[in-house]
């Protein structure tokens, strides 16, 4: 399993969700305010097998088709994706 961090400014972080909701991909979104990342940047966290972390890249690559969405050429900022292994997953019921 895979953790994917996509970091994207705050305006583009609903077309970013919308296009992975469009391949059945659901992510959390996490607004920033912190020094690490600037403010007003958006962090989507994605849980996927490994597989699928090629999938998700050409799905957000900016020659990709966007119609529909709001920004039609994609990002006019950058766009970092960081890719992490999951050693352990545990859910805890409460």
């Amino acid at each position: 399993m895979k953790l994917m961090f996509i970091i994207a400014g705050d305006e583009y972080a609903a077309d970013i969700s919308e296009k992975l909701k469009e391949h059945a991909f659901m992510a959390t979104e996490v607004g920033s305010t912190g020094d690490f990342l600037q403010y007003g940047q958006t962090v989507l966290l994605l849980g996927v097998d490994e597989q699928e972390c090629d999938r998700i890249l050409t799905i957000l690559d900016p020659e990709a088709d966007w119609e529909g969405t709001e920004h039609r050429h994609p990002f006019h900022e950058e766009v970092s994706i960081f890719v992490t292994d999951v050693n352990d997953y545990v859910k805890v019921n409460a």
